[in-house]
C-alpha cells in the first residue's frame, strides 16, 4: 500500500517511533511513503542525520531488524572529520546506522583538507571517484579508485580522464586524521599515462600539525650531506595518545631522530604536544679535538648537536 503524507506529520511519525534516525529534515512538501516494503520516496530529498555522519536521499527503504537503510537515485553523504569532512557522491548503496558502516557505489567524493594543509579554495580539497566504497572502522576503502586535486575535475568527474592529472590506483585506503594509502598506482597528465610501471604502494600523511614523512625522503645541505627520512605515524582518530616517529641518515653526522612526536589529549585540558626534531643518536665523528674555534664550532653544530 502507497500513501502520500506531509512532511510535517512525517517527521512526528518518525520521531515517534524513533526508526531512522536523531534528526530527520524533508525538504519535499509531499513524500509517498510504501507501507508494505518500508521505502520512502522524496522528491526533493530527506536529510537524515546521525552524529557524525548525515545524508540527504531521495529513496530509501530502512530493515527495521537490523538497523540497515539501503538508498538508490543518487544519495549525498557527508562525514564530519576534525581534519576536514569528506562528502560522498553516490548512485546507491546501504547503511548501518548501528554499526556505522557503508558501501557506496558509483560516487564521486572529496576531502577538505584545508584545516591541514592551509591551501584556500579552490585549492582545499583531495577529490576522487571510485566504482565501490566502503566505509568501516572510520576508514575508506576505495576500489579502482582515481585521485586529483585539480579542482576543474568537477566539470568532468563522469570522465576524470579529463582533469589535468590524476592518480589512479587499485586499492586506495583512506585513514582520516592520519594518513592515505595507495596501492599499484600511475600518475595520468592530461589523460596520458607517465609511468613505466605501476607503483606497488605509497603513503603520505593528513594529520593536521605533523611532519611525519611517510614515504622516503631525499635531499641535500650543506650541515646534514645527503639525508632521508622515512617514518610512521601510531594511533587513530579519537585516540587520546597519537604520535609518529621518523629515523634520519645523515652522511655527514650519522644517525638521527628526524622527528618524533607524542601527543596526548586531556579530557578537560585540551591536547599537550612533545615533538622532537633531528636528534642526533649516533655521530659518525668521533675526533672530538679541533685546532680551531671555527673547526670546534662546527663539530659542535655538526656532531654534538646541543
Amino acid at each position: 500500500m502507497k500513501i502520500k503524507i506531509l512532511s510535517f506529520f512525517l517527521a512526528i511519525m518518525l520521531f515517534s517511533n524513533n526508526i531512522y534516525s536523531e534528526t530527520i529534515t524533508s525538504y519535499s512538501d509531499e513524500v509517498d511513503i510504501d507501507l508494505d516494503k518500508n521505502v520512502l520516496t522524496a522528491k526533493d530529498g530527506i536529510s537524515i542525520s546521525n552524529g557524525e555522519i548525515s545524508g540527504l536521499f531521495h529513496k530509501f527503504e530502512k530493515n527495521s531488524k537490523n538497523d540497515e537503510i539501503k538508498f538508490s537515485e543518487n544519495a549525498l553523504i557527508n562525514i564530519e572529520q576534525n581534519t576536514g569532512n569528506i562528502k560522498i557522491e553516490t548512485e546507491k548503496g546501504k547503511f548501518s546506522q548501528e554499526k556505522k558502516e557503508g558501501e557506496f557505489y558509483n560516487t564521486f567524493a572529496y576531502i577538505n583538507v584545508a584545516k591541514v594543509t592551509g591551501a584556500e579554495a579552490p585549492n582545499d580539497k583531495i577529490y576522487f571517484g571510485s566504482p565501490y566504497i566502503e566505509y568501516k572502522n572510520n576508514n575508506i576503502y576505495a576500489k579502482d579508485a582515481w585521485l586529483t586535486t585539480d579542482f576543474n575535475i568537477v566539470n568532468h568527474y563522469k570522465t576524470p580522464e579529463k582533469a589535468g592529472y590524476l592518480l589512479k590506483s587499485k586499492n586506495t585506503i583512506i585513514e582520516p586524521d592520519k594518513q592515505i594509502t595507495f596501492y599499484n598506482s600511475n600518475l595520468f597528465v592530461n589523460s596520458k599515462d607517465i609511468t613505466p610501471f605501476s607503483f606497488p604502494w605509497f603513503r603520505f600523511n593528513i594529520r593536521k600539525g605533523s611532519r611525519v614523512p611517510l614515504f622516503p625522503t631525499f635531499k641535500t645541505s650543506y650541515d646534514y650531506g645527503f639525508e632521508t627520512m622515512w617514518g610512521f605515524l601510531y594511533g587513530n582518530k579519537g585516540d587520546k595518545f597519537r604520535g609518529g616517529f621518523a629515523p634520519k641518515f645523515s652522511d655527514k653526522m650519522g644517525l638521527l631522530i628526524g622527528r618524533w612526536e607524542n601527543w596526548y589529549k586531556f579530557d578537560n585540558l585540551g591536547e599537550t604536544h612533545l615533538n622532537i626534531d633531528d636528534l642526533l643518536v649516533y655521530s659518525k665523528n668521533k675526533n672530538k679535538f679541533k685546532e680551531t674555534e671555527k673547526e670546534t664550532a662546527e663539530y659542535e653544530k655538526i656532531d654534538k648537536r646541543y
